[in-house]
């Protein structure tokens, strides 16, 4: 059973992702029956994996820690460190979606070929990957000497 910190920070955590990947937004699906509902770019779960896969990382940053989303000091601290690194998963996680739709169409001798969005979106996960990783690294160089 999950805790009442744990449960109001996740939710706190996951309000400030939606923000910022615009998740109140709608897209089309095609559900299972063959239907077209409307629903959020990224379901709850998804969104759920990305912030622990962010906590993850933060914790196997070397020094290793065990911060844990119950631990309301840590999460109102290093909240947008965590929204952070789960919104460059959720890219990462996106790019890959969008390198399977890109395909070239021809007929009757015109092609189309779409833009390579997975391209920009993944030169875009490299960069912010790269600076999230240094924020990391900082972070827990500083949290290192506090604790000394």
């Amino acid at each position: 059973m999950e805790s009442g910190n744990k449960v109001a920070n996740l939710l706190k955590l996951m309000k400030m992702l939606e923000m910022r990947l615009s998740n109140r937004n709608k897209t089309s699906h095609i559900d299972f029956i063959g239907s077209t509902t409307d629903a959020p770019i990224y379901h709850t779960e998804r969104l759920m994996i990305f912030l622990e896969m962010s906590l993850s990382e933060f914790n196997s940053v070397p020094f290793f820690t065990c911060y844990s989303f119950e631990d309301s000091d840590f999460i109102e601290q290093f909240a947008t460190i965590l929204v952070e690194g789960a919104t460059i998963q959720a890219l990462g996680s996106q790019a890959l979606l969008e390198k399977g739709r890109e395909f070239i169409t021809s007929d009757s001798g015109i092609s189309y070929d779409p833009p390579a969005v997975s391209d920009l979106l993944n030169s875009q996960y490299e960069q912010m990957y790269i600076a999230h990783w240094e924020k990391l690294k900082y972070i827990k160089l500083h949290i290192r000497e506090f604790d000394k």
